[in-house]
């Protein structure tokens, strides 16, 4: 399919055949994220869930018979809540995950712990309620995936076939995996890509990986990239955002070695052509996992370094 998808709210169609779809959730930004479905022959697979209970029912309820019957498979792209919250509500789908990923799932924030932040006083408080505040994470049961991806696998889905890629190393989680349609030339990358808002890298490592398994997908014919949030992009849009990560490690890596803090690594980093995106705070995220994998003094562990975000963005507004 050459239209162009629409970023509106609900199921797009991406294949003429009608295999594979994207469930778009505008604006893209923090919880807001997309999810997906590949339509074979009497089974499917769905690729995420939504950011808690009542979203992941809008996101049924809007699907009608694309749901029907229930998908056989649940593939979460990566562990984080506004992926996988929702996956009580497809009990019967096995649920699939990088190897990786289930190793560190237990690590990842739970809805207990998204309320604790909302109700803290300070700057973290503060940015959790802007970030988080419209959700609703009541009566969430933690739905673990089962089925582990430790290579590059092929599934054969009512006769689609469908490649699982799990990243060898840490990318934007310590376990990430893209699901890879090549009949029809889409990729489900997770958060692997963000539209609109600025890039998070969680897990300390490099972006050779990341950046390597893009441009070759690309490369290898794969033309619609369904993000984890933001519009659907093509192979250009792709190209371009690798060199937007490129820049962003260039410049964290030049900054490092004049002993700047990630802090202001990341809110003062040129970034060239690439300063267009929202919610710049985030970017202290990604320089603080790139610092931890540089070698650092700095306390880059998960409190500190939202605690450092959110003094970004305290600032910013002033």
């Amino acid at each position: 399919m050459t239209t162009k998808i629409p970023f509106t709210a609900g199921w797009h169609r991406l294949d003429e055949s009608g295999t594979t779809y994207a469930y778009l959730l505008p604006d893209g930004s923090w919880g807001l994220s997309n999810a997906g479905l590949i339509r074979g022959d009497g089974v499917s697979m769905l690729i995420d869930t939504q950011f808690g209970l009542q979203l992941t029912r809008d996101l049924i309820d809007s699907a009608g018979p694309l749901l029907d019957p229930s998908p056989s498979w649940l593939a979460v792209t990566h562990g984080h809540g506004d992926h996988t919250f929702g996956a009580e509500l497809f009990p019967e789908a096995e649920m699939l995950a990088s190897e990786r990923c289930i190793a560190t799932i237990d690590h990842e924030i739970t809805p207990e712990m998204l309320r604790a932040l909302a109700a803290a006083p300070g700057p973290l408080g503060d940015y959790t309620r802007h970030a988080f505040g419209r959700f609703d994470f009541g009566g969430i049961t933690v739905r673990h995936p089962t089925v582990g991806i430790e290579a590059p696998e092929v599934r054969d889905v009512g006769g689609v076939e469908v490649r699982l890629i799990p990243l060898a190393g840490p990318a934007h989680t310590e376990g990430d995996l893209v699901v890879h349609v090549p009949a029809h030339g889409v990729v489900y990358a997770g958060d692997l890509v963000f539209g609109g808002e600025h890039m998070l890298k969680w897990a300390p490592g490099s972006f050779d990986e990341w950046i390597g398994l893009l441009r070759g997908l690309a490369a290898d014919g794969a033309h619609t990239f369904v993000p984890g949030h933001g519009p659907v992009m093509t192979a250009a849009d792709i190209l371009d955002y690798c060199d937007y990560l490129a820049r962003i490690e260039e410049q964290t890596v030049a900054l490092h070695r004049a002993g700047v803090g990630y802090r202001e690594a990341a809110m003062t980093m040129d970034l060239g052509g690439f300063d267009d995106r929202r919610a710049r705070e985030r970017l202290v995220i990604t320089t603080a996992a790139l610092y931890a994998h540089l070698g650092t003094d700095e306390p880059t562990d998960l409190a500190n370094v939202l605690g450092e975000m959110a003094r970004a963005w305290t600032e910013a507004k002033a």
